[in-house]
This record gives C-alpha cells, structure tokens and sequence, in this order.
C-alpha cells in the first residue's frame, strides 16, 4: 500500500473515531508519562494515561516505538489526559518544512573522567558509562542537562527543540571541538541495529577530570 493510500485510510480512521486531527509528535517520556506535541502554533504537553493503546501504522504497539516527527492523534479522556495515541510514520520529503526544521546536530558539552558511551536513536539521547566517575556539567544543545542515572546508564534527553531529524543514511561527522583524549564514532546507524548511533568519550588514559566538546552532525 503506498503513502497516499495509508493517508487516506487514517484520514478515515480519525474521521469516524471521535479523535482529534493528527498533530507532529515533538517527545514522549515513557517514565513521566508525558507527551508533547507540536501543534503547527506551539508545543503542547499532555499527560498519559494508564492504561495507554498505541497504534503505529495500524498496528498494535510500545510506547517505545513512538518517534519525533510521527503524525499523531490523540485520544483524550474530559481532564484533557491521553488514552490512545495513533501514530503514522512519516519520512519527510527534501525541501519540506517537516525536513528543514528538524534538528540534524548535537552540539555536546560535559566534563568527564574515564570512558562513556553517548548512544543517540528515535529523537531520543542516553549516557552509557562504562569506566571511572560519571560525566557532569552536560550541556546539549545549549541547555543544560542532569541526568538521572540507574546503574551506570542515564535517563533518556528528548528535549531537543526542534527535534531531532531521523539518520536516514545521511553521512555522519563526529567533530572533537575540545578535549584532551578521544571522541569518536564506534556504531553508524543501520537498520539492523535500530538506527542507534554510538559515539565513545575516551579519557580513560589521562589524570583526572577534564572538559570535552563535541559536534555531530548529520
């Protein structure tokens, strides 16, 4: 079935279902139970419900599965909470605003002492540490971010406004713009890993703490 069939049967669905007209999905946060959306004038947040369904492209799935720039609709209970949330992917076309607006960098600064893990999929940002003291002082994108760490890996950053474009096989520059060991690309996105990025943060080799910067871009 092609886009324009998909849309119509959706456009059908929303018509006869009592649910709102589809709105692009900005984040969700699967452990706070929020959900912003971008309602062509502004974000707006909402709160999820539980139980929650979600449907992508007609079928039944996770939370998880929801990613930046998916048309969604949203069911709504009267206290303005979500109980459903329909979902269509949608690869923006060259050129379209949906495209040019999307994020396609992250500019990353932290002070670090030992080796991390930054691991970048759907829209969505976490620290996987793997040796010596934690990162701190972590600024992406000029906003400052102090995650909430269980075991050695981070909550998820999906604050990234606009969010974040999708890899889409586009090129991949990890840039060091300061910092005394290494920072490099360890996993390029496929689709056999899930479209995950790894990019490694090495300090493990020299003394103490010190302040890394980076830019990747895509």
């Amino acid at each position: 079935m092609n886009a324009r069939s998909i849309s119509a049967l959706v456009w059908c669905f929303f018509a006869f279902s009592g649910l709102g007209w589809a709105e692009t999905l900005a984040s969700v946060d699967a452990k706070a139970r929020l959900i912003n959306v971008d309602t062509g004038t502004g974000l707006k947040a909402y709160r999820l419900k539980d139980p929650l369904e979600v449907r992508v492209n007609g079928v039944i799935s996770r939370l998880e599965e929801l990613q930046p720039g998916m048309q969604v609709t949203l069911g709504l209970t009267g206290g303005q909470e979500v109980v459903s949330i329909v979902a269509v992917s949608a690869r923006p076309v060259a050129g379209t605003s949906a495209s040019i607006n999307a994020t396609r960098h992250i500019d990353i600064r932290l002070k670090m002492d030992g080796k991390d893990l930054l691991m970048v999929r759907g829209g969505k940002m976490w620290i996987e540490h793997k040796e010596w003291t934690k990162p701190k002082d972590i600024t992406l994108n000029g906003r400052r971010w102090k995650p909430v760490w269980t075991g050695d890996k981070s909550d998820e950053f999906i604050d990234f406004v606009p969010p974040l474009g999708a890899f889409d096989g586009a090129p991949i520059e990890v840039k060091k713009v300061k910092g005394r060991g290494s920072i490099s690309m360890k996993q390029s996105p496929t689709v056999e890993n899930g479209q995950t990025l790894i990019v490694e943060f090495n300090d493990a080799t020299e003394s103490g703490a010190a302040e890394y910067e980076a830019r990747i871009t895509w």
